[in-house]
Parts: C-alpha cells; structure tokens; sequence
C-alpha cells in the first residue's frame, strides 16, 4: 500500500509539473516579447536607455537558453539580444549570445548576419580588435563566399579593417575622383 500512494504521488507531481511547463514557458515568451517590442518602440523614438537594452536582451536571452526546442523564435531572440547587449556595452555577453546561435542553428538565415555583426559591431568597433574581426571576416568568405548581401561589405569591412572613418572617405573619392577622369 505504501508503494501504490508513492508511485500515485509522483505520479501526481508529475504530472503539475508537466502541466505547469506550458504556462511558465507563454508567461516567459511574453515578457521577452513585450521588452523587444518596448526597445523597438524606445529606437523609434530614438529613446533607447542602456538599462532597457540589458534589461531585453537578458530577457530573450534567457528563454533562448531555457527552452532550446523553440526553434521558431529563439534564433531571433538570440540575434536580437546579441545587438542589444552590444547597444548596452556587455561585448561578452554579446559574444555568448552569438555563438550559442551559430552553434545551435548553423544553417538558420540569421546565422551569417551573426557572424558579420560579431567581427564588424562588436570585435572591430565595440572592442577595437582588429586581429579578432579580420580572422572572423576571413571566417565568413570562407562560409559565404557568395552571400548576397553581406560578401561585398565584408570584403570592404576586410579592406579597411583598422582605418578610421576620414582615410576611408579619402580613400573612396580618390578612387572616385579617378574614376571619372578616366
């Protein structure tokens, strides 16, 4: 008999901690996706505070981690919390956000938008590691050699890499300047 009431009682502790797992999972989603869409409305604005950017991208982050089966939302958590980290100055916890996306979904769309925003926005900008963001660089040519998108201002990051804003402006219109003298 005390077998039967055991077994029914984790039977019955089971089973609330299975049915509570679906609400606890909606509760968390909604406050990530209330704080995403509270940092959106703050860009537009032009009101973004560094609080609420590590305040959000804790948030996506978070449920990014603890329910990985949600394959359908979290790489976007994960890019979102990886540049709302990098906006509130957390280069570290921007570089675990990266490439806990790039290893869970290594064939997801976003997967070499991360990798291009970790050299160029964080390494090379953020961090001013210039060795780090040319080897990432190098990195993506490799995975992406054609991106659509993103091969041309990789290239350009790649050739510039190290300069500041003013040679690369001389830079380009010298080229242009001889450009239209020829």
């Amino acid at each position: 008999m005390g077998i039967k009431i055991t077994q029914g009682f984790l039977f019955l502790l089971l089973a609330i901690f299975c049915t509570s797992c679906g609400p606890a999972q909606e509760r968390q989603k909604e406050h990530a996706l209330g704080l995403r869409k509270k940092t959106a409305e703050a860009v537009e604005k032009n009101e973004l505070n560094d609080k609420l950017a590590f305040e959000a991208a804790e948030a996506l982050e978070k449920y990014a981690l603890e329910w990985p089966a949600d394959s359908t939302d979290n790489p976007s958590f994960l890019y979102d919390a990886m540049q709302l980290y990098t906006q509130s100055g957390h280069y570290e916890r921007a570089l675990a956000a990266a490439d806990t996306l790039m290893r869970r979904y290594p064939e997801h769309k976003l997967t070499p938008y991360t990798l291009h925003y970790k050299a160029y926005f964080i390494y090379e900008n953020g961090l001013g590691d210039t060795g780090n963001a040319g080897r990432l660089y190098r990195d993506f040519l490799k995975k992406y050699p054609g991106h659509p998108e993103l091969t041309s201002v990789v290239l350009f990051s790649l050739e510039h890499l190290g300069k500041d804003d003013s040679e690369i402006l001389d830079k380009i219109l010298k080229k242009k300047s001889a450009t239209e003298e020829n």
